[in-house]
């Protein structure tokens, strides 16, 4: 069996980092910060659940001391940018409502760009609320967390199954 040097791993793993990069775009930058913070906010609840059990706390006791400063810087962002991420989501929202209606405007209406994009902050305000309103709900439940994801994603997959048999019972006019 041929062992794969260092050398060819890291040119793979920047190849494959790099095409990564390559695929974000104006819409697919927000998903991509809000899957981030959700692993970020999902490592912290595991971390103050190991810091709440006796015993378990042993283990965050070998971590280097760097990471829990950082960790509370990056916590302090959250907290310190929360209240503007909220506003800059109302806001792209109100303006990506009033600014698609520039598409109507004679001349203005045969621009591809200004049809493809003048609608952006709306789809970008749902992101922004999403990466607030993650944010708020691990500020509120910490270890909770991961059990209130558990919990949503039942309730859409009920929600889904209800639909499906109102839909066979009823019919697809609903």
């Amino acid at each position: 069996m041929d062992e794969i040097s260092p050398d060819v791993i890291e040119k793979k793993l920047i190849k494959s980092l790099i095409k990564s990069v390559k695929m974000l775009n104006l819409f697919t930058v927000p998903q991509a910060i809000w899957l981030i913070e959700l692993y970020y906010l999902m490592l912290n609840s595991f971390l103050l659940f190991l810091k709440s059990i006796s015993g378990l706390d042993n283990i965050i006791s070998h971590f280097p001391k760097q990471i829990f400063h950082f960790n509370s810087l990056i916590l302090g962002y959250f907290q310190d940018w929360s209240s503007f991420v909220f506003f800059l989501s109302v806001g792209l929202f109100l303006s990506g409502i009033i600014i698609s209606m520039v598409t109507t405007f004679p001349y203005i209406s045969n621009y591809k760009m200004v049809i493809i994009y003048s609608g952006y902050g709306v789809t970008a305000s749902i992101w922004l609320f999403l990466i607030w309103l993650t944010y708020k709900v691990f500020n509120y439940s910490y270890t909770l967390y991961p059990l209130i994801i558990i919990f949503l994603f039942y309730l859409f997959l009920a929600r889904d199954q209800m639909l499906k048999i109102i839909k066979k019972k009823f019919g697809s006019s609903l």
